[in-house]
Protein backbone atom coordinates (compact mmCIF):
# COMPACT_ATOMS: atom_id res chain seq x y z
CA UNK A 1 0.00 0.00 0.00
CA UNK A 2 2.82 2.46 1.05
CA UNK A 3 4.19 2.20 -2.53
CA UNK A 4 0.65 2.54 -3.80
CA UNK A 5 0.46 5.51 -2.15
CA UNK A 6 3.28 7.17 -3.33
CA UNK A 7 2.10 6.39 -6.98
CA UNK A 8 -1.09 8.12 -6.40
CA UNK A 9 0.69 11.40 -4.59
CA UNK A 10 3.28 11.77 -7.49
CA UNK A 11 0.24 11.29 -9.98
CA UNK A 12 -1.95 14.11 -7.97
CA UNK A 13 0.71 16.51 -8.08
CA UNK A 14 0.81 16.74 -11.31
CA UNK A 15 -2.31 16.90 -12.22
CA UNK A 16 -3.69 20.30 -13.78
CA UNK A 17 -7.09 21.15 -12.46
CA UNK A 18 -7.53 21.74 -8.64
CA UNK A 19 -10.55 21.11 -6.49
CA UNK A 20 -11.02 23.82 -3.49
CA UNK A 21 -13.97 22.69 -1.40
CA UNK A 22 -15.38 24.66 1.33
CA UNK A 23 -18.88 24.98 2.93
CA UNK A 24 -21.62 27.75 1.38
CA UNK A 25 -24.13 26.86 3.76
CA UNK A 26 -23.54 25.26 7.28
CA UNK A 27 -27.19 23.97 7.53
CA UNK A 28 -25.02 20.49 7.20
CA UNK A 29 -26.52 20.45 10.90
CA UNK A 30 -24.35 17.11 12.81
CA UNK A 31 -21.39 17.55 10.15
CA UNK A 32 -20.35 21.00 12.36
CA UNK A 33 -16.89 20.00 14.15
CA UNK A 34 -16.03 22.47 16.90
CA UNK A 35 -15.07 25.44 14.99
CA UNK A 36 -11.69 27.12 14.80
CA UNK A 37 -11.44 29.44 17.95
CA UNK A 38 -8.22 31.73 17.27
CA UNK A 39 -8.44 31.99 13.51
CA UNK A 40 -9.77 35.07 11.90
CA UNK A 41 -10.10 34.58 7.70
CA UNK A 42 -9.58 38.99 7.77
CA UNK A 43 -6.06 39.22 9.54
CA UNK A 44 -5.08 35.78 9.61
CA UNK A 45 -3.44 33.86 6.03
CA UNK A 46 -6.51 31.73 4.64
CA UNK A 47 -4.49 28.23 5.06
CA UNK A 48 -7.19 26.13 3.37
CA UNK A 49 -6.18 27.38 0.14
CA UNK A 50 -2.89 25.63 0.57
CA UNK A 51 -1.91 22.04 1.30
CA UNK A 52 1.67 22.05 2.33
CA UNK A 53 2.63 18.95 0.54
CA UNK A 54 1.61 19.78 -3.02
CA UNK A 55 0.41 23.50 -3.47
CA UNK A 56 -1.03 26.72 -3.15
CA UNK A 57 -4.37 27.64 -5.05
CA UNK A 58 -4.38 31.24 -6.69
CA UNK A 59 -7.62 32.08 -4.70
CA UNK A 60 -8.79 34.55 -1.90
CA UNK A 61 -11.86 34.81 -0.08
CA UNK A 62 -12.88 38.56 1.14
CA UNK A 63 -16.23 39.75 2.92
CA UNK A 64 -18.08 39.66 -0.42
CA UNK A 65 -17.07 37.35 -2.92
CA UNK A 66 -13.72 35.39 -4.01
CA UNK A 67 -11.01 36.47 -5.96
CA UNK A 68 -9.38 34.40 -8.61
CA UNK A 69 -6.52 34.22 -10.52
CA UNK A 70 -6.41 32.20 -14.16
CA UNK A 71 -3.11 30.76 -15.78
CA UNK A 72 -2.84 34.01 -17.93
CA UNK A 73 -2.09 36.29 -14.71
CA UNK A 74 -5.91 37.70 -15.20
CA UNK A 75 -7.63 38.74 -11.69
CA UNK A 76 -11.27 37.90 -11.51
CA UNK A 77 -13.94 38.58 -8.73
CA UNK A 78 -16.78 36.09 -7.95
CA UNK A 79 -19.73 37.36 -6.37
CA UNK A 80 -20.93 35.21 -3.34
CA UNK A 81 -24.28 36.49 -3.56
CA UNK A 82 -25.04 36.67 -7.20
CA UNK A 83 -22.07 33.91 -8.23
CA UNK A 84 -21.76 37.06 -10.61
CA UNK A 85 -17.62 36.32 -12.16
CA UNK A 86 -15.96 39.60 -13.59
CA UNK A 87 -12.36 40.69 -14.32
CA UNK A 88 -11.32 43.07 -11.24
CA UNK A 89 -11.16 45.87 -14.43
CA UNK A 90 -13.33 49.08 -14.31
CA UNK A 91 -12.29 50.71 -17.28
CA UNK A 92 -14.99 51.34 -19.80
CA UNK A 93 -14.84 49.11 -22.86
CA UNK A 94 -12.01 47.43 -22.03
CA UNK A 95 -11.71 43.60 -23.16
CA UNK A 96 -9.62 42.20 -20.98
CA UNK A 97 -7.50 40.66 -23.53
CA UNK A 98 -4.57 43.93 -23.44
CA UNK A 99 -2.09 43.02 -20.76
CA UNK A 100 -0.53 46.63 -20.74
CA UNK A 101 -4.16 48.05 -21.02
CA UNK A 102 -6.22 46.28 -18.56
CA UNK A 103 -6.09 46.56 -14.82
CA UNK A 104 -7.17 42.83 -14.33
CA UNK A 105 -3.70 41.96 -15.55
CA UNK A 106 -1.07 41.21 -12.59
CA UNK A 107 2.65 40.28 -13.63
CA UNK A 108 2.56 37.81 -10.87
CA UNK A 109 5.82 35.91 -10.11
CA UNK A 110 4.89 32.86 -10.39
CA UNK A 111 2.53 31.58 -12.98
CA UNK A 112 -1.17 31.34 -11.05
CA UNK A 113 -1.61 27.70 -12.06
CA UNK A 114 -3.86 25.07 -9.64
CA UNK A 115 -1.09 22.97 -8.64
CA UNK A 116 1.29 26.26 -8.16
CA UNK A 117 3.85 25.64 -5.44
CA UNK A 118 3.42 29.42 -3.96
CA UNK A 119 0.98 31.75 -2.69
CA UNK A 120 0.08 33.82 -6.06
CA UNK A 121 -2.97 36.19 -4.29
CA UNK A 122 -3.84 37.25 -0.67
CA UNK A 123 -6.41 39.20 1.01
CA UNK A 124 -5.33 40.97 4.19
CA UNK A 125 -7.50 43.88 6.07
CA UNK A 126 -9.37 44.98 2.75
CA UNK A 127 -7.12 44.67 0.78
CA UNK A 128 -5.01 42.50 -1.81
CA UNK A 129 -1.53 41.51 -1.80
CA UNK A 130 0.35 40.02 -4.65
CA UNK A 131 4.36 39.28 -5.28
CA UNK A 132 4.96 40.73 -8.97
CA UNK A 133 7.75 39.95 -11.12
CA UNK A 134 10.94 43.73 -11.69
CA UNK A 135 11.73 43.14 -15.31
CA UNK A 136 14.31 45.16 -16.85
CA UNK A 137 13.48 47.13 -20.37
CA UNK A 138 14.40 43.91 -22.44
CA UNK A 139 12.08 41.98 -20.08
CA UNK A 140 14.58 40.17 -18.19
CA UNK A 141 13.79 39.52 -14.43
CA UNK A 142 16.07 41.38 -12.20
CA UNK A 143 13.91 40.99 -8.40
CA UNK A 144 10.25 40.70 -6.79
CA UNK A 145 8.57 43.40 -5.04
CA UNK A 146 5.21 42.98 -2.57
CA UNK A 147 2.49 44.81 -3.63
CA UNK A 148 -0.85 46.38 -2.05
CA UNK A 149 -4.23 46.39 -4.24
CA UNK A 150 -7.03 47.46 -3.70
CA UNK A 151 -10.29 45.35 -3.62
CA UNK A 152 -11.73 47.16 -7.22
CA UNK A 153 -7.97 46.52 -8.92
CA UNK A 154 -7.42 50.59 -9.58
CA UNK A 155 -4.91 50.89 -6.81
CA UNK A 156 -1.43 49.37 -6.76
CA UNK A 157 0.97 50.09 -4.08
CA UNK A 158 4.83 48.97 -4.12
CA UNK A 159 5.48 48.23 -0.21
CA UNK A 160 9.32 46.34 -0.70
CA UNK A 161 11.09 45.27 -3.53
CA UNK A 162 13.74 42.53 -3.44
CA UNK A 163 16.79 41.15 -6.05
CA UNK A 164 16.34 37.97 -5.80
CA UNK A 165 13.34 35.59 -6.60
CA UNK A 166 11.04 34.94 -3.25
CA UNK A 167 9.70 31.13 -3.51
CA UNK A 168 7.15 31.27 -1.16
CA UNK A 169 5.59 34.05 0.94
CA UNK A 170 2.33 34.91 2.95
CA UNK A 171 0.96 37.62 4.99
CA UNK A 172 -0.10 36.58 8.79
CA UNK A 173 -1.31 38.45 11.30
CA UNK A 174 0.65 42.04 10.35
CA UNK A 175 3.68 40.66 9.21
CA UNK A 176 5.18 39.75 5.90
CA UNK A 177 7.04 35.89 5.99
CA UNK A 178 9.16 34.85 2.89
CA UNK A 179 11.31 32.45 1.97
CA UNK A 180 14.79 33.26 0.50
CA UNK A 181 17.18 30.34 -1.23
CA UNK A 182 20.61 29.96 -0.96
CA UNK A 183 22.33 28.29 -3.75
CA UNK A 184 26.11 26.06 -4.09
CA UNK A 185 28.72 27.00 -7.07
CA UNK A 186 27.75 23.52 -9.06
CA UNK A 187 25.83 25.37 -12.06
CA UNK A 188 25.78 22.19 -14.32
CA UNK A 189 24.15 20.20 -11.23
CA UNK A 190 20.33 19.07 -12.01
CA UNK A 191 19.46 21.17 -8.46
CA UNK A 192 21.73 23.27 -7.24
CA UNK A 193 19.90 25.03 -3.95
CA UNK A 194 21.48 24.51 -0.60
CA UNK A 195 19.37 26.05 1.66
CA UNK A 196 16.26 28.22 2.27
CA UNK A 197 15.06 30.75 5.00
CA UNK A 198 12.02 31.61 6.58
CA UNK A 199 12.09 35.63 7.53
CA UNK A 200 9.41 38.26 8.80
CA UNK A 201 9.50 41.70 8.44
CA UNK A 202 6.05 43.99 9.58
CA UNK A 203 3.69 45.49 7.75
CA UNK A 204 4.34 48.72 9.16
CA UNK A 205 7.64 49.10 9.08
CA UNK A 206 8.97 47.10 5.74
CA UNK A 207 12.44 49.04 6.33
CA UNK A 208 13.38 47.00 9.44
CA UNK A 209 16.06 44.46 9.37
CA UNK A 210 14.32 40.59 8.85
CA UNK A 211 13.69 38.69 11.53
CA UNK A 212 15.46 35.27 10.57
CA UNK A 213 12.66 32.74 11.67
CA UNK A 214 14.34 29.12 10.07
CA UNK A 215 17.45 28.29 8.36
CA UNK A 216 17.39 24.53 6.27
CA UNK A 217 21.44 24.97 6.83
CA UNK A 218 20.89 23.94 10.58
CA UNK A 219 19.35 21.05 9.70
CA UNK A 220 20.64 19.47 5.80
CA UNK A 221 23.58 19.92 3.77
CA UNK A 222 21.00 20.55 0.79
CA UNK A 223 17.80 20.01 0.20
CA UNK A 224 15.48 19.60 -2.84
CA UNK A 225 13.17 22.87 -3.36
CA UNK A 226 11.12 24.68 -1.36
CA UNK A 227 7.89 23.88 -0.02
CA UNK A 228 5.02 26.52 0.55
CA UNK A 229 4.77 27.26 4.28
CA UNK A 230 1.55 27.70 6.30
CA UNK A 231 0.62 30.34 9.08
CA UNK A 232 -1.74 29.48 11.90
CA UNK A 233 -2.30 31.54 15.22
CA UNK A 234 1.62 32.06 16.51
CA UNK A 235 3.52 29.36 14.37
CA UNK A 236 4.02 28.49 11.18
CA UNK A 237 4.52 24.72 9.53
CA UNK A 238 7.03 24.00 6.90
CA UNK A 239 8.18 20.96 4.94
CA UNK A 240 11.69 20.34 3.74
CA UNK A 241 12.87 17.85 1.53
CA UNK A 242 16.74 17.22 2.24
CA UNK A 243 18.54 15.72 -1.10
CA UNK A 244 21.84 13.59 0.16
CA UNK A 245 25.25 14.34 -1.83
CA UNK A 246 25.25 10.83 -3.28
CA UNK A 247 22.02 12.00 -4.87
CA UNK A 248 23.89 15.55 -6.20
CA UNK A 249 26.42 12.69 -7.59
CA UNK A 250 24.10 11.04 -9.66
CA UNK A 251 22.01 13.99 -10.70
CA UNK A 252 25.15 15.22 -12.21
CA UNK A 253 26.99 12.57 -13.37
CA UNK A 254 24.16 10.55 -15.07
CA UNK A 255 21.16 13.62 -15.25
CA UNK A 256 19.30 11.36 -13.66
CA UNK A 257 16.19 12.66 -11.30
CA UNK A 258 16.58 10.32 -8.56
CA UNK A 259 15.25 12.32 -5.76
CA UNK A 260 14.70 11.29 -2.01
CA UNK A 261 11.54 11.72 -1.33
CA UNK A 262 11.75 11.83 2.86
CA UNK A 263 9.73 15.22 4.12
CA UNK A 264 10.65 16.63 7.07
CA UNK A 265 8.11 18.87 9.01
CA UNK A 266 9.15 21.78 11.47
CA UNK A 267 7.12 24.32 13.44
CA UNK A 268 8.11 27.62 13.99
CA UNK A 269 7.34 29.76 16.78
CA UNK A 270 6.52 33.26 15.55
CA UNK A 271 7.16 35.09 19.09
CA UNK A 272 9.59 32.61 20.55
CA UNK A 273 11.78 31.51 17.15
CA UNK A 274 11.36 28.95 19.01
CA UNK A 275 11.77 25.36 16.05
CA UNK A 276 10.51 22.21 16.55
CA UNK A 277 10.10 18.81 14.06
CA UNK A 278 6.65 17.07 13.81
CA UNK A 279 7.54 13.72 14.22
CA UNK A 280 6.49 9.99 15.47
CA UNK A 281 7.97 6.88 16.70
CA UNK A 282 5.38 5.07 15.18
CA UNK A 283 5.95 5.82 11.37
CA UNK A 284 6.58 8.34 8.68
CA UNK A 285 4.42 12.00 9.27
CA UNK A 286 2.64 13.54 6.99
CA UNK A 287 1.27 17.11 8.05
CA UNK A 288 -2.69 17.38 6.31
CA UNK A 289 -4.53 20.26 7.99
CA UNK A 290 -5.26 22.02 11.26
CA UNK A 291 -8.53 20.67 13.73
CA UNK A 292 -9.59 22.20 16.29
CA UNK A 293 -6.72 24.46 16.75
CA UNK A 294 -4.36 21.90 16.50
CA UNK A 295 -1.90 19.97 13.97
CA UNK A 296 -3.59 17.07 11.71
CA UNK A 297 -1.34 14.75 10.40
CA UNK A 298 -1.27 11.20 9.47
CA UNK A 299 1.24 8.79 10.23
CA UNK A 300 2.15 5.49 8.34
CA UNK A 301 2.54 2.44 10.20
CA UNK A 302 5.48 0.06 9.63
CA UNK A 303 3.24 -2.99 9.66
CA UNK A 304 -0.21 -1.65 8.82
CA UNK A 305 -2.21 -0.53 5.92
CA UNK A 306 -4.54 1.72 7.20
CA UNK A 307 -3.60 5.77 8.08
CA UNK A 308 -4.05 6.63 11.05
CA UNK A 309 -4.72 10.51 12.28
CA UNK A 310 -3.39 12.29 14.79
CA UNK A 311 -3.68 16.19 16.45
CA UNK A 312 -0.61 17.62 18.10
CA UNK A 313 -0.57 21.29 19.85
CA UNK A 314 1.03 23.35 17.24
CA UNK A 315 4.67 23.31 18.52
CA UNK A 316 4.30 19.07 17.89
CA UNK A 317 3.56 18.31 21.69
CA UNK A 318 1.02 15.87 23.29
CA UNK A 319 -0.16 14.01 20.19
CA UNK A 320 -3.51 12.54 20.24
CA UNK A 321 -4.81 9.72 17.93
CA UNK A 322 -7.78 10.66 16.53
CA UNK A 323 -9.04 7.60 13.80
CA UNK A 324 -7.55 5.10 12.20
CA UNK A 325 -9.26 4.16 8.47
CA UNK A 326 -8.40 1.05 6.07
CA UNK A 327 -8.84 3.77 3.39
CA UNK A 328 -8.43 7.38 5.10
CA UNK A 329 -6.31 8.77 2.63
CA UNK A 330 -7.06 12.60 2.70
CA UNK A 331 -8.97 13.70 5.71
CA UNK A 332 -9.06 17.90 6.07
CA UNK A 333 -11.31 19.85 7.97
CA UNK A 334 -12.38 23.20 6.59
CA UNK A 335 -13.12 25.05 10.33
CA UNK A 336 -16.46 24.09 10.14
CA UNK A 337 -16.95 20.69 8.45
CA UNK A 338 -14.71 16.77 7.97
CA UNK A 339 -14.43 15.55 4.96
CA UNK A 340 -13.11 12.83 3.31
CA UNK A 341 -11.34 11.41 0.30
CA UNK A 342 -10.39 8.27 -0.65
CA UNK A 343 -8.00 7.99 -3.24
CA UNK A 344 -6.64 4.46 -2.83
CA UNK A 345 -10.41 3.17 -2.72
CA UNK A 346 -11.50 5.35 -6.32
CA UNK A 347 -8.14 3.67 -7.68
CA UNK A 348 -9.10 0.24 -7.48
CA UNK A 349 -12.64 1.21 -8.70
CA UNK A 350 -11.38 2.80 -12.18
CA UNK A 351 -8.85 -0.14 -13.21
CA UNK A 352 -5.62 2.11 -12.57
CA UNK A 353 -6.94 5.50 -13.32
CA UNK A 354 -6.89 8.22 -10.72
CA UNK A 355 -10.31 8.53 -9.12
CA UNK A 356 -10.51 10.80 -6.30
CA UNK A 357 -13.69 11.94 -7.09
CA UNK A 358 -15.40 10.46 -4.15
CA UNK A 359 -16.03 12.92 -0.79
CA UNK A 360 -17.40 11.98 2.52
CA UNK A 361 -19.05 14.01 4.73
CA UNK A 362 -18.10 13.29 8.14
CA UNK A 363 -19.67 13.62 11.66
CA UNK A 364 -17.31 14.95 14.94
CA UNK A 365 -17.16 10.89 15.56
CA UNK A 366 -15.76 10.46 11.90
CA UNK A 367 -18.48 8.76 10.40
CA UNK A 368 -20.21 8.91 7.22
CA UNK A 369 -23.39 11.42 7.21
CA UNK A 370 -23.42 11.36 3.32
CA UNK A 371 -21.15 10.22 0.30
CA UNK A 372 -21.22 12.69 -3.12
CA UNK A 373 -19.31 12.69 -6.40
CA UNK A 374 -17.71 14.97 -8.24
CA UNK A 375 -18.49 14.82 -11.86
CA UNK A 376 -15.56 16.77 -12.83
CA UNK A 377 -11.86 15.90 -13.40
CA UNK A 378 -9.72 17.16 -10.06
CA UNK A 379 -6.74 16.68 -8.20
CA UNK A 380 -8.45 17.17 -4.28
CA UNK A 381 -6.06 17.26 -1.64
CA UNK A 382 -6.39 20.60 -0.61
CA UNK A 383 -7.86 21.52 2.97
CA UNK A 384 -10.69 23.59 2.26
CA UNK A 385 -12.52 27.00 2.60
CA UNK A 386 -15.82 26.91 5.11
CA UNK A 387 -17.88 29.11 2.63
CA UNK A 388 -18.48 27.42 -0.80
CA UNK A 389 -17.02 25.20 -3.45
CA UNK A 390 -14.92 26.27 -6.11
CA UNK A 391 -12.56 24.77 -8.72
CA UNK A 392 -10.58 26.44 -11.41
CA UNK A 393 -10.35 23.35 -13.92
CA UNK A 394 -8.06 23.32 -16.71
CA UNK A 395 -10.39 22.02 -19.78
CA UNK A 396 -7.53 21.97 -22.40
CA UNK A 397 -4.22 23.64 -22.84
CA UNK A 398 -5.11 27.07 -23.63
CA UNK A 399 -8.78 26.92 -21.01
CA UNK A 400 -10.13 26.97 -18.33
CA UNK A 401 -13.56 26.51 -16.02
CA UNK A 402 -14.31 27.68 -12.55
CA UNK A 403 -17.07 25.56 -10.99
CA UNK A 404 -19.05 26.34 -7.77
CA UNK A 405 -21.00 23.86 -5.48
CA UNK A 406 -23.58 24.68 -3.16
CA UNK A 407 -23.04 22.80 -0.15
CA UNK A 408 -26.61 23.14 1.38
CA UNK A 409 -27.99 19.48 0.21
CA UNK A 410 -24.63 17.60 0.71
CA UNK A 411 -25.69 16.10 4.41
CA UNK A 412 -28.74 14.28 1.72
CA UNK A 413 -26.34 13.33 -0.81
CA UNK A 414 -26.12 9.32 -1.21
CA UNK A 415 -23.34 8.62 -3.78
CA UNK A 416 -24.98 11.22 -6.09
CA UNK A 417 -22.78 13.20 -8.38
CA UNK A 418 -23.21 16.75 -7.01
CA UNK A 419 -24.86 19.42 -9.22
CA UNK A 420 -22.19 22.62 -9.99
CA UNK A 421 -22.83 25.86 -11.85
CA UNK A 422 -20.13 27.22 -14.39
CA UNK A 423 -19.24 30.42 -12.88
CA UNK A 424 -16.76 31.81 -15.78
CA UNK A 425 -15.63 29.73 -18.58
CA UNK A 426 -12.82 31.10 -21.37
CA UNK A 427 -14.44 28.49 -23.84
CA UNK A 428 -17.49 30.71 -23.24
CA UNK A 429 -16.16 34.29 -23.09
CA UNK A 430 -12.71 33.75 -24.33
CA UNK A 431 -11.47 37.98 -23.34
CA UNK A 432 -8.06 36.67 -22.11
CA UNK A 433 -5.10 36.41 -24.02
CA UNK A 434 -3.33 33.31 -22.94
CA UNK A 435 -0.37 32.44 -20.84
Amino acid sequence: MKKLLCVLLTMLIVVSSVFVLSACDDSAGDSTVNSNSVYNFKTDYQYYYNNINMGSLPIAKSDTGYYFFLTNRFLHYMDKETLETTPVCNKANCLHNNRDECDAYFNTYKVPTTVAGSNVVQYYDDSLYMLLRNDDEYGEFVGTSLYKVSLDGTLREKLISFDFGIPAWLIHRGDFYYAKESYNDNVNAAINIDSFSINKISLDNLKEEPIKLFDTNEYFDCIQSVYQFVAYDNYIITSVVPLSEKAIEELTAEGERKMLIEKYYYSICTDSLEVNEISSDEGKVSISSFYNDKLLYIVEGKESNSNRYFTCELDGSSPSLLVEMKYGDNLFYDGNHMFLQNYIEDFKESNGGVGGNKVSLLDSSFKPISTFRIGFDYSGGIPQDPECFLCINSVSNTDQEVYYIDKSKLDKMNGEEVEYKTVYSSLKDRPQSEE
